[in-house]
């Protein structure tokens, strides 16, 4: 398990979040396992399969 500098640094991404209407720091749900994240500021899950590329795209670019 990483600390949470790396993870920070390394896995978290800056994206929309619907639930608070507005862009927060999503965070990977699982260190190995790709395509979740929960919401820095409301814990609200965020799937996304990094295989569907356009999903991956939307969510990058809405950062």
């Amino acid at each position: 398990m990483e600390n949470l500098t790396d993870v920070l640094l390394l896995h978290a991404v800056q994206a929309w979040c619907d639930e608070c209407d507005a862009e927060q720091i999503l965070l990977p749900v699982l260190d190995e396992a790709q395509g979740g994240f929960c919401c820095a500021a409301c814990d609200t899950a965020v799937f996304v399969g990094f295989d569907d590329l356009p999903a991956v795209a939307a969510l990058r670019q809405s950062a």
